[in-house]
């Protein structure tokens, strides 16, 4: 039994789970020291741990150190002339986009909080928040956030954001709104991208005051300025009247409230429109992806919303996204997926009484 591959691969599996966190910063240390771009350039000739030491002023000790477990997690290969050279896996650690995001969200907003996820499970509180700043959820301290953090949630939230998404804003203005109302518009970004995209749009920002500042602060000056008013709002606390419009868009906006909560600013919503106002919502469901990758990194951000943003919410699957509009009085004209980076968009209206 011990002998058998039965025994030790699950085993050797349990054992990556168990020094992830190891083989997470041994990765970032090679990446931020520019050992990964000095073996990347070195292409199939690759680099010994002496020809590194002299290119990037690192001990042999410390290249030995991030080699060895970069080799026996697949970062790089070693060939028999001891040079190293990079893998597959570690050219996308190094060079992709979308890991790169990753890597810093997870060092610079989740890793210390991560410490407090039992208690944040148990007291439903995000108790990792106290590891950035002293906030009731994260939005209410983004504006206020020491500048790498916020760089990094910026950068992770605009990477899957649907905010220049030609295809979303194809479909979006199909319909010709003239008036829209961006509820959860963050810093404005999708709002001056309506504006570009049509030019006599009127749009309205819903958000947070310090997400409106944000906004103020990228809009104001611009050609666009005119054509995009804002409703500073905790909209959990506050139900403002909203201005009558053809479209309400809630991009990525759900996703950081309870279910119940869902419902009540569904429902708020549904006050606010009539029969013919269009609603778009549009997430990232973790059960609903082209690829297993995006699904895992789907159902991985629930645990930041968890333990660093609200400590209530989390990623949706369809058929719980679809319960809870059903259940707020909209109804689903259509579901369209995917869209934009893997998103569904859900297009719907207020049911008749």
């Amino acid at each position: 039994m011990r002998d058998s591959d039965d025994y030790f691969n699950p085993r050797f599996e349990a054992q990556k789970i168990a020094f992830a966190p190891v083989v997470f910063h041994v990765a970032l240390s090679l990446r931020n020291l520019g050992v990964l771009d000095a073996l990347r350039k070195s292409r199939k000739l690759g680099l010994s741990i002496p020809q590194l030491k002299r290119q990037l002023q690192i001990s042999e000790y410390g290249l030995s150190v991030l080699l060895e477990l970069a080799l026996l997690t697949g970062i790089v290969e070693q060939k028999e002339d001891a040079h190293f050279i990079l893998t597959e896996t570690g050219k996308y650690i190094e060079l992709d986009p979308l890991t790169k995001v990753n890597f810093d969200f997870i060092n610079d907003i989740c890793y210390k909080g991560l410490a407090h996820l039992e208690e944040s499970i148990l007291k439903s509180k995000p108790e990792g928040l106290k590891e950035l700043g002293h906030w009731e959820t994260i939005y209410q301290g983004l504006s206020e956030m020491n500048q790498q953090a916020q760089k990094s949630w910026l950068a992770f939230d605009h990477y899957y954001s649907t905010d220049s998404s030609p295809e979303l804003l194809q479909f979006l203005f199909s319909s010709a709104p003239k008036t829209l109302v961006d509820i959860g518009g963050n810093d404005g970004r999708f709002a001056l991208n309506c504006c570009k995209h049509n030019p006599e749009v009127q749009i309205t920002i819903v958000d947070l005051p310090g997400q409106i500042q944000m906004a103020k602060s990228r809009i104001e000056g611009s050609p666009y300025d005119s054509r995009i008013e804002y409703i500073s709002m905790d909209i959990l606390k506050e139900n403002k009247p909203l201005p009558k419009a053809d479209a309400v868009w809630m991009s990525q906006f759900l996703d950081c409230f309870s279910e119940s909560e869902v419902r009540d600013i569904l429902k708020y919503v549904g006050r606010q429109i009539d029969l013919n106002t269009n609603v778009y919502i549009i997430e990232t469901l973790w059960d609903q992806q082209e690829h297993p990758a995006s699904s895992f990194s789907v159902a991985a951000t629930s645990v930041y919303f968890t333990t660093m943003a609200n400590g209530n919410s989390k990623m949706f699957s369809a058929k719980k996204l679809r319960a809870l509009i059903n259940e707020s009085g909209l109804q689903i004209i259509d579901e369209v997926f995917p869209i934009g980076m893997s998103h569904t968009l859900f297009h719907c209206k207020v049911k008749p009484v």
